[in-house]
């Protein structure tokens, strides 16, 4: 080992200029570390060696900063070799491994935080603090561990859930590599006759809600001229949160509103028995199509029924369910048909009282000590001056009252900006309306709320496995 004193040079430095270490083995809980830096802001810095601007201490941290937007950040070059660089890195992880706790100590000090309610930010919750506090008392024999939230839960249990996020995208890139595809059945009705009106399938086609969708494959032989002309597609994360969280293993769940092929897949891919209704025989026959993406003999496979979520007390034909989870049209936001049994075509003032009428013969349906978790958002009324909200969130979680349930949790889902980035400027300059980019989900629970099971945290299994052997390809990427 050579004999040498680091020089350093302080200075800010533009993230895009420093390089992850390629040797680097540290996998730090970027999620822990971003909610640091939203509570406390930046402290401390980034060392990097100047020869090969790679990072020496912080590759966790710089990845955090550069998740949550940050353009720059201080910086120690370090003037060394690659012997001293590689020592420096691992000193600065091993270092950090050998330190221990005085548990009394820290529990004091989380007690202090906890009493603030100041944990938040502090790269600890309640559940450790219990942990600690069990483990001083003597009531458990095992060590104390800190799981990160989003290994023991998918993502971070708190109210809002933000898509835009690594963890998020790195999941769903998993889920859709499968395959699935929420756009076949989209746009069209049922029934090749005229539409409403004298209009073509061509037309109705056209008038979906987002231009600039891509060609529809003639071998659908559906007569669409688009691909899901702007139709959404539910995010499989979501629906994977919602069925770990809120169902039991094995259990049964029943989809009112089905639409496309998303939540049916991973729910059964759980290990779910799952029952969607539908009221486009098409999109059912494209759902089914699908079925070999996730065809698994250990587990029950995804079955929908052709009816009007208006009937669901007689076309569900397993009750009682043990979850219901669903995503209802938000009123005319997005016209999916021209039939006029579907609930897009509803005048704007009549929709949130036939999705009440829904809930209302939906919930005799529920096992008792069942949840059930929509997804809705708020729409504006075309029809009147000014478009006020119709008021679809107070509305729902007021049906789910009514209908003799608890409502339990109310959950927040960030999307990604996209071209509302375009048009937000526009619409606060013209009219003062902030442009939307979330949705809620409202969370009911059917029976005696003190009869809550805790939940038993499942190990979250890594789907790639299943992802590679319903696709037959071989990875080369070395994890």
């Amino acid at each position: 080992m050579t004999d040498q004193t680091p020089t350093t040079d302080i200075a800010t430095v533009p993230i895009d200029d420093l390089i992850r270490h390629p040797e680097t083995p540290r996998r730090g809980d970027i999620p822990a570390i971003s909610a640091s830096i939203e509570v406390n802001g930046w402290y401390g810095a980034v060392v990097a060696q100047s020869s090969t601007r790679h990072v020496l201490a912080g590759n966790n941290r710089m990845e955090a900063a550069r998740r949550l937007g940050m353009t720059d950040l201080p910086v120690p070059w370090l003037d060394v070799d690659d012997a001293t660089a590689r020592r420096i890195m691992l000193a600065d992880n091993r270092t950090s491994d050998l330190a221990t706790y005085d548990d009394e100590v820290l529990a004091q000090l989380l007690e202090a935080a906890a009493a603030d309610d100041d944990l938040l930010g502090s790269g600890f919750d309640g559940d450790d603090l219990d942990d600690l506090l069990a483990a001083i008392a003597g009531d458990r024999d095992e060590p104390v561990t800190s799981v990160p939230l989003h290994e023991r839960f998918l993502v971070p249990p708190f109210s809002v859930l933000d898509t835009r996020q690594g963890y998020w995208q790195d999941r769903k890139r998993q889920w859709t590599s499968l395959g699935m595809m929420s756009e076949l059945g989209r746009g069209e009705v049922t029934d090749d006759a005229a539409f409403a009106g004298g209009a073509s399938r061509r037309d109705a086609d056209r008038r979906s809600n987002l231009t600039g969708a891509p060609a529809a494959p003639a071998a659908w032989g559906t007569g669409m001229e688009y691909a899901a002309p702007g139709t959404s597609i539910f995010d499989p994360v979501l629906c994977e949160l919602l069925v770990r969280w809120f169902s039991p293993e094995g259990g049964s769940v029943l989809d009112p509103f089905a639409g496309g092929v998303v939540r049916g897949a991973v729910a059964a891919s759980l290990g779910r028995r799952y029952t969607g209704i539908d009221l486009s025989d098409l999109q059912i026959a494209a759902n089914r199509d699908q079925a070999h993406l996730w065809a698994d003999p250990d587990h029950p496979d995804p079955r929908w029924i052709h009816a009007d979520a208006r009937d669901v007390a007689t076309a569900a034909d397993a009750a009682p369910y043990q979850f219901v989870m669903t995503c209802p049209p938000y009123a005319n936001r997005e016209v999916y048909s021209d039939d006029p049994a579907d609930l897009s075509n509803l005048p704007p003032e009549d929709f949130m009282g036939v999705l009440a009428e829904v809930i209302e013969s939906t919930v005799p349906l529920m096992a008792d000590g069942s949840f059930m978790a929509i997804v809705i958002s708020e729409v504006r009324n075309s029809k009147r001056s000014g478009g006020p909200y119709l008021g679809l969130v107070p509305g729902t979680a007021q049906a789910m009252t009514d209908a003799g349930l608890a409502y339990y949790n109310e959950l927040v889902l960030i999307n990604a900006i996209g071209t509302l980035q375009l048009r937000a400027g526009r619409q606060m300059a013209a009219s003062r309306k902030v442009g939307r980019t979330h949705q809620n989900i409202l969370v009911a629970y059917k029976g005696d709320l003190a009869d809550i099971p805790p939940l038993d945290a499942q190990a979250v299994s890594d789907i790639e496995a299943q992802v590679d052997g319903v696709l037959g390809i071989e990875r080369n990427v070395d994890h």
